[in-house]
């Protein structure tokens, strides 16, 4: 008896439509979730906006954190009550879907004080306007919850949210800390390593290691020109070495030093 997210597919919009399946549910830890920061009853996925991004699927989920439920005869009535935020999940196949972080952090946070986001994120766009460096994804701003039964109060406003590109997530290291990817097998024509990262703060720095772990001879971190600044592209450089030699899978260590880390990517230089 909660809402989740479900799945159908048809040959035609006409028809016919296979049964529908659910895909995308909360689970007792959403539930933990909503009660630590809401005091709600239960957690319920509202709706979710997905699109095809490079390799992956990248969805907005509405997660309604219930505080309250429905009150009988009362005019107007909603089901239940309770804010609704919104939440970055990801899918290899568009079915199986996961999300982000465990914390379930909002990435378009409703706002604070009298704000008019204030109580719900809801009717995101199906997928974001991507234009240059920038991401564009279009919402619609509550300020009532979801139960709200004032019509008077159920006012909803049109928004953007905006952010550079490729910045859906983020690993953030406020002292130091490591990310080390699996075995990568580098692909063909390759010459160079592109990292989406914010090191203003502090600095970045790059190893390359075989599959056990053991930093390539020339690819240590005291090789790697260090970033010291905020870079959508940075070209990861090391002093005597060249990605575009590495012929064999190796793992990528990044080392942090108060800074974000948010993508890489491989390229032609």
């Amino acid at each position: 008896k909660r809402r989740v997210i479900c799945y159908t597919e048809s040959p035609t919009l006409e028809g016919p439509w296979k049964e529908s399946q659910p895909m995308l549910e909360p689970t007792n830890w959403d539930d933990e979730i909503g009660r630590r920061k809401y005091g709600a009853l239960r957690a319920e996925f509202h709706n979710l906006s997905a699109f095809r991004y490079n390799n992956i699927h990248i969805g907005l989920l509405g997660a309604l954190y219930v505080t309250a439920e429905q009150v009988s005869g009362q005019e107007n009535q909603m089901p239940c009550d309770g804010p609704i935020d919104s939440q970055i999940v990801y899918s290899r196949d568009g079915i199986s879907w996961e999300h982000a972080d465990r914390e379930r952090t909002a990435v378009i946070p409703r706002g604070e004080g009298d704000a008019f986001d204030r109580g719900m994120i809801i009717g995101t766009a199906k997928e974001p306007i991507i234009q240059g460096d920038e991401i564009h994804w279009y919402y619609t701003g509550c300020e009532h919850t979801h139960g709200e039964a004032d019509m008077e109060k159920r006012v909803k406003r049109l928004a953007r949210a905006s952010w550079p590109k490729d910045r859906f997530v983020v690993l953030k290291a406020e002292g130091n800390g490591r990310v080390e990817t699996k075995v990568l097998l580098p692909p063909k024509g390759i010459t160079g390593l592109e990292v989406n990262a914010n090191a203003a703060g502090g600095k970045l720095l790059v190893e390359l290691c075989d599959v056990e772990g053991r930093v390539l001879k020339g690819f240590c971190q005291e090789e790697c020109e260090p970033l010291n600044r905020d870079e959508l592209r940075w070209q990861v450089k090391w002093k005597r070495a060249d990605i575009s030699t590495v012929k064999e899978g190796f793992k990528i260590r990044f080392i942090l030093n108060r800074s974000m880390l948010y993508s890489f990517t491989f390229c032609k230089v």
